[in-house]
C-alpha cells in the first residue's frame, strides 16, 4: 500500500555534525521524494515535526546521556537512523601544511549505544591498495613544480556488497580516512547484513598513529595488504533493545513514564566514515558553491556515493518490501585494477611477443611439413 504523504528525513545537529552546505548535494537529491529538515535532539524529543528517518552525519562532540536517550527512544518507537561516524580524528589542515599529522580516537560517547544495537566501530584507519590518487609536487625546493600521481592508501574506493538489494549494482564509493565496523552477537531478534567493504587488498592501522604524505613516496610493503573485504557499512534490522534498559534514568532528569525497552520492528545503517555523505564546499563565494557528492577532483570522476546513500534511505523507508524485488543481479566482470597495475609490464610484453612467437612457430611448422611432403 502506497504512502499518502511524503516521509520526513531529518539531519541531526547540535554535536558538530556537517552543516547544511556540506550535505547540500545529498539534501537536494532527497527533496524530490522526501521532506528534509534539520533538527536538534530537543525537537526530536517533542516529535515536532514527525520524523521517519534520522541522519547522524559526522558528529565531532560527545553526546550527552539525555541526547542518547532521546535518540534511543526515537528508535524504540520505530524510527530509522543512518549513523555516519568517524571514530578516528585526522586533521587535514595539519596534513596539508606540514605533510604529517596524527590520527587519534574520537570519543563521541556512542560506543555503548551502538554496541547494544549490535555494532562496534573500531578505532583504526583502513588502508587499501585499490584507492584514489593524489597529485604531489615531486620537484626539489626552489625549482619548477612537477606534479605526479601517487596512490593515496588512506582513500579506499569501497565496494557495495552485491548480495543485498540495498547495495546491489552500484558503483564504488569514494572515501577518505575510513574505519572498520564489526557486528556483535547478543540480540537474537536482530539481523545484520554487511553492505559496504574494502577491496581484497586492505590492511588495518590502529590509532593513535601518524599520517604522513611521505608514505606516498615510501609506501608500506605490498605484503602487508593481505586482509580482504573489511566491513565498513552494516545494516541492522529487527527489534532493538534500549541501551537504557535496567538503568536509573531518573538520575538523568528523565521521566520514565513513557520509557520503552523494546522497539517496534525497525532498521538502521552504521557506516564507519562520515565523509561519505559530505560534498566539497567553496566558501569564498556567496552563496557558497558546492561540488557534486562523490566527485574526485584528481581523476575527474564521480563515484557512487549519492546513489548508495539514496538507496539506503529508500530501503529504510520501504515498509512494503518493494526493494526486495530487486533480485536480478548483473555480474560485471571488472578487471582487477591492482593486478593490472602490478602486472602491467608482463601483460604488455606478452601481448607483443606471444603473437610473434605463434606466427614464427606456424611458419616453421608449415615449411617443415611442405618440405617433407614434396621431398618424397
Amino acid at each position: 500500500m502506497g504512502r499518502d504523504k511524503k516521509s520526513t528525513v531529518a539531519f541531526l545537529e547540535g554535536n558538530g555534525e556537517f552543516n547544511q552546505y556540506e550535505v547540500l548535494d545529498f539534501t537536494n537529491a532527497l527533496k524530490g521524494d522526501f521532506n528534509v529538515k534539520r533538527i536538534s535532539t530537543q525537537s526530536l524529543e517533542s516529535k515536532n515535526p514527525e520524523i521517519d528517518i534520522l541522519i547522524v552525519a559526522g558528529p565531532k562532540q560527545p553526546f550527552s546521556e539525555k541526547d542518547k536517550f532521546i535518540i534511543d527512544q526515537f528508535i524504540m518507537q520505530g524510527g530509522k537512523v543512518v549513523w555516519l561516524i568517524d571514530p578516528v580524528q585526522v586533521s587535514l589542515d595539519s596534513l596539508s601544511s606540514g605533510f604529517q599529522t596524527f590520527a587519534f580516537p574520537r570519543d563521541l560517547n556512542l560506543g555503548d549505544q551502538l554496541f547494544k544495537y549490535g555494532v562496534r566501530l573500531n578505532y583504526e584507519l583502513l588502508q587499501d591498495v585499490d584507492c584514489a590518487q593524489l597529485l604531489v609536487n615531486t620537484a626539489p625546493a626552489g625549482s619548477q613544480s612537477q606534479w605526479n600521481l601517487f596512490p593515496w592508501y588512506y582513500s579506499p574506493l569501497l565496494i557495495p556488497v552485491d548480495n543485498h538489494p540495498l547495495s546491489r549494482n552500484l558503483n564504488r564509493i569514494y572515501t577518505e580516512f575510513v574505519s572498520s565496523v564489526d557486528t556483535v552477537s547478543g540480540n537474537q531478534n536482530l539481523a545484520k547484513s554487511i553492505i559496504l567493504t574494502t577491496s581484497p587488498y586492505a590492511r588495518r592501522v590502529k590509532s593513535p598513529s601518524s599520517v604522513s604524505l611521505e608514505n606516498i613516496k615510501n609506501p608500506p610493503a605490498r605484503e602487508l595488504f593481505n586482509q580482504s573485504f573489511i566491513p565498513v557499512g552494516v545494516l541492522v534490522e529487527g527489534e532493538f533493545t534500549s541501551v537504557f534498559e535496567n538503568r536509573m534514568i531518573e538520575n538523568l532528569g528523565i521521566s520514565g513514564v513513557d520509557f520503552q525497552v523494546k522497539s517496534k520492528p525497525t532498521k538502521m545503517v552504521i557506516i564507519g566514515d562520515a565523509g561519505l555523505i559530505s560534498n566539497n564546499v567553496n566558501y569564498s563565494k556567496q552563496p557558497p558553491q558546492i561540488q557534486e557528492l562523490g566527485y574526485d577532483r584528481v581523476s575527474k570522476q564521480t563515484f557512487g556515493n549519492k546513489e548508495f546513500l539514496l538507496n539506503t534511505i529508500y530501503y529504510l523507508n520501504d515498509e512494503a518490501g518493494i526493494m526486495q524485488l530487486r533480485s536480478r543481479t548483473v555480474q560485471l566482470r571488472l578487471l582487477d585494477k591492482v593486478k593490472l597495475r602490478e602486472e602491467k609490464s608482463f601483460w604488455q610484453w606478452l601481448n607483443i611477443f606471444a603473437p610473434l612467437v605463434i606466427v614464427l612457430l606456424f611458419g616453421l611448422g608449415y615449411n617443415f611439413i611442405r618440405r617433407y611432403r614434396y621431398s618424397r
